[in-house]
């Protein structure tokens, strides 16, 4: 399940743990390009933006964002990027300055037939290039980010995994499902889950994210989370827990330090976090778990958050 950045916080959510729930993100990095200039000149690397992607939307007489026009561009958007405008040079590249750009692009269906002098570094081309515009995410909260980006190169040697097939079962069992239901999703045909046993937790699953939601503003936030992970590492690994909260959220680890001798080893811990009510409509607060081995290659990490729904807030 997919969304984008508009529309209200948990616009988004799923039951299933195997359902990946994705939407728009932001990083803090730029993506850069190197464009060299017809008279041999190699330009700084510097983020790439189209007219159009750069518009302030304000209503410009005459005017057109794409062909980066005057009055027609947002100053912080433009500000120390290369800027793509559609057609040909018509001393944008004054207005752009004035912006902040660092250099432009055009691209024009017509070759350039005439010698032009430009303020900012400039080239010119006939086919559109596009790029994508990035936000950075709110760092005071766990929910900025959720569990995180994916990074396919370390998704290959994670360190720690969480989840097992019998955390599934189980989590199905909680659902009320038995029998044909279970057979359908994991080939084994249950009929009694009691078999199966149950998962001392706040929560029902063994999952790396960990989440209280209250529905009294006025309640203390108390809740007791139990994991158990498995090292998909080397032999002999250690990992010790780095906590960071926001205030007025406490969190333990019990215990801090996990110590593996082989690997598909498995060790268990608990997360106990308290705090003070959080008193207002949608209050979140947030904390990080991140799991960090000895060589600090591998970091395992679990947001973890407290939040009461507005409606509810409202309600009580």
């Amino acid at each position: 399940m997919a969304a984008g950045n508009d529309g209200m916080m948990s616009t988004v959510d799923n039951v299933a743990p195997w359902t990946m729930t994705v939407g728009a993100f932001g990083m803090d990095r730029q993506f850069r390009t190197p464009v060299a200039l017809g008279n041999g000149v190699n330009m700084s690397m510097y983020p790439l933006i189209t007219g159009e992607q750069a518009s302030n939307h304000r209503k410009v007489p005459n005017s057109n964002a794409k062909a980066c026009d005057t009055d027609t561009l947002d100053k912080e958007k433009v500000k120390g990027k290369i800027i793509l405008c559609g057609g040909p040079p018509m001393s944008q590249d004054y207005c752009l300055k004035e912006l902040g750009g660092v250099g432009v692009l055009f691209s024009d269906d017509e070759e350039l037939k005439t010698a032009h002098s430009f303020v900012i570094p400039t080239s010119s081309f006939r086919q559109a290039v596009w790029s994508t515009q990035l936000k950075v995410p709110d760092p005071a909260a766990a929910l900025g980010y959720v569990t995180g980006q994916i990074n396919p190169t370390a998704a290959v040697d994670p360190g720690l995994v969480y989840i097992t097939q019998t955390d599934y079962i189980r989590f199905l069992c909680h659902e009320g499902h038995s029998g044909t239901i279970l057979q359908l999703v994991t080939d084994e045909v249950i009929e009694n889950c009691s078999t199966v046993g149950q998962f001392r937790a706040h929560d029902v699953l063994n999952y790396p994210s960990m989440y209280v939601q209250l529905e009294d503003p006025n309640a203390t936030i108390s809740a007791t989370f139990y994991r158990m992970v498995t090292n998909v590492g080397p032999s002999d690994s250690v990992y010790r827990a780095t906590v960071k909260a926001n205030e007025g959220l406490n969190v333990s680890v019990s215990p801090s330090i996990l110590r593996f001798k082989r690997p598909y080893q498995r060790k268990s811990f608990q997360v106990t976090i308290t705090g003070k009510p959080l008193g207002e409509s949608g209050a979140i607060r947030s904390a990080s778990l991140e799991w960090v081995d000895s060589e600090s290659v591998h970091r395992v990490r679990s947001p973890i958050v407290a939040s009461i729904p507005e409606e509810w807030a409202v309600r009580s």
